[in-house]
Formats: C-alpha cells, sequence, structure tokens
C-alpha cells in the first residue's frame, strides 16, 4: 500500500464509553450515527452526537412485528427520515422515523430480491432499483429494479487463473458496497482479497465500471461444494464515503488471528475515480467508522482496550 502520496497520524477522542455491544455497521446522516449493534437488545440504534445520547432503538430481536430474526446488513439512510436495510431474508426493508428521530412511524417489507441463489449484500441505485452480490452463476453483480425483479448481471469473477465455478469464486470474493449519496456512483470492496471496483450508473441498464484495482488474491483450494481459503489476510473491513471521497478501513492481519484480523487502525482514502489521496494511521484499533459529509471528522466503534464511540479530526 505505498501508492498514497499523503500519510498522516491520527489521534482519538473518546465521546462515550460503554454505550454499544458489538457493532457492525454505522452509517451517519447529519448529527445522527445508525449503530448496527449484534449483541444489543435491539439491532438498530440511533445515537445523537449533539446530545450525546441514544435517542431511539428499534428493531429488537425476535419474530414479533417490527423484530427481526437476523442483523441488518447494507443499510442506508435515504433521507431525514428513512433508512433501508437488506436481511437474510431477501426483503430489502425500510423504516420510516419522525422529524425528531425519537420514534419509528412504520417498518415496511420494500420488495423482495428475487433470485434463485442467495444474494449476500446490496446497495440501492439509481432510478430506484438495486445492485446485488451473491453466489450468483451468471456474472458478479446482479442488477434488481425497485420491485426486486432481476434485470441482469454484470461483469465477470476476478482472473485468479484458478480453475473454480463461480459460486466458489463468490464465496471467495465476498465484500460490501459503498455509495455516494446519489446512488450514482458505488465501490464494491472485498474482505480476504485487495480488491476494489469502482462503478457508475445513470439507469438500471448502465452500469459501467470505470476502475478496478486489484492488489492480491486470497490463496485458496477450489474443493466442492466449498472453496478452502488457505492463506489471506483480512483486507478491506469496513467502508463509507461522502460525495469526494471513499473511506476504507485497513487490517493487513492474517485471517486465522480473527480476533486481531476484524480491527484495523488503518484508513486508506480514494475517489471517486480510484485515485489514492491519503493514508491515515490511526492510534488505536477500531472497528466501524462513519465520516461527515464535510470529510472533517472520523466516528468509530472501538473495543480496545474497552468499548467506546471515538472521534478523529481528519
Amino acid at each position: 500500500m505505498d501508492m498514497f502520496p499523503k500519510e498522516k497520524v491520527l489521534a482519538h477522542t473518546v465521546i462515550r464509553k460503554d454505550v454499544f455491544n458489538r457493532p457492525t455497521q454505522i452509517v451517519l446522516h447529519n448529527n445522527y450515527l445508525f449503530v448496527i449493534d449484534y449483541y444489543g437488545k435491539s439491532f438498530v440504534n440511533i445515537y445523537d452526537l449533539n446530545q450525546n445520547k441514544t435517542v431511539l432503538s428499534f428493531l429488537p430481536k425476535g419474530e414479533g412485528p417490527n423484530e427481526a430474526t437476523d442483523v441488518p446488513t447494507s443499510v442506508y439512510v435515504i433521507n431525514d427520515t428513512t433508512m433501508i436495510w437488506y436481511d437474510a431474508s431477501r426483503y430489502v426493508r425500510e423504516a420510516i422515523f419522525s422529524q425528531k428521530m425519537d420514534q419509528v412511524k412504520s417498518i415496511n417489507k420494500k420488495c423482495e430480491l428475487k433470485s434463485v441463489m442467495p444474494i449476500l449484500r446490496i446497495a440501492p441505485i439509481a432510478q430506484n432499483g438495486y445492485v446485488g452480490v451473491g453466489l450468483f452463476d451468471k456474472g458478479r453483480y446482479g442488477i434488481f429494479d425497485h420491485f426486486g425483479n432481476s434485470i441482469t448481471y454484470k461483469y465477470d469473477y476476478p482472473n485468479d487463473k484458478i480453475n473454480c465455478n463461480p459460486i466458489g469464486k463468490a464465496i471467495v470474493y465476498q465484500g460490501d458496497f459503498i455509495t455516494n449519496s446519489d446512488y450514482n456512483k458505488i465501490l464494491f470492496y472485498t474482505a480476504e482479497s485487495e480488491i476494489l471496483e469502482f462503478f457508475r450508473t445513470k439507469n438500471l441498464k448502465d452500469f459501467e465500471k470505470v476502475k478496478e484495482i486489484h492488489f492480491d488474491y486470497a490463496r485458496y483450494k477450489p474443493i466442492e461444494p466449498v472453496p478452502v481459503i488457505e492463506k489471506s489476510h483480512f483486507c478491506f473491513l469496513r467502508g463509507c464515503s461522502t460525495d469526494k471521497y471513499v473511506y476504507l478501513l485497513y487490517s493487513g492481519v492474517d485471517s486465522k488471528n480473527v480476533a486481531n484480523a476484524t480491527k484495523g487502525k488503518i484508513l486508506l482514502v480514494f475517489d471517486w475515480k480510484g485515485k489514492a489521496v491519503m493514508k491515515y494511521n490511526l492510534d488505536l484499533d477500531v472497528n466501524t467508522i462513519a465520516v461527515d459529509k464535510d470529510d472533517r471528522v472520523l466516528y468509530a466503534t472501538t473495543d480496545n482496550p474497552e468499548g467506546a464511540l471515538v472521534s478523529f479530526k481528519l
């Protein structure tokens, strides 16, 4: 990772200790931090940075109305009162809030994504559709309309010179998406390989790759039915974005050392054209990240040495 023209060390400030259990994702919208907390009483917690407290918790674990059995993934705050997410049931769901973010007015199913094969992660894209990655054999990325209907599949899996079927490669090269606020710029990053792929889209049939950066691939054996990864390191753990930049939390620790590999203290910054901009070295390991819209402050959660919500001035 010597492609960055600038490098800087950042020192953290503790905002509050012991406020969350084990966050898997944080999303910043205005002064509200949406915290997806796997071990909390509720999966979703909205933290007001101005008041320095949690103002709303919802989606408790359970099978009843407005409850969930699986932690939300692919969480996006669409506007001041709407959040959408994807879950293991293949539904895209939405929550509508009051203006003060202190009440959930409704939780709805937007659509069911129709795919024979499992879908792992999604992102909303322009023209009210979705792009997803999953165990697809027709292509790397699936494009779906706002009803959940499959439109097309785009691009191939990485050419790693290993004779493996598409579903096996889909398992090896799992990752997640980042988008800009207009949902017409998308980045896909992988967890156990150093792969970044930048896209732009104008409509559901115009999903164009702008740039791909393939630094390194995981080493694996193409064993049926599931490939065995022999050697890899955790790479891009979490991502977030503004309309100017994308931010990636990087680990670099051997994936066999799970306790340390799933957190990082390196923050890599690219622009939306894939140009390397800055490498930040954080003074402690963090698990999740979010950056304010003006690219001034990084927010993060950490469990080193104890659970806390922290910030870094960029």
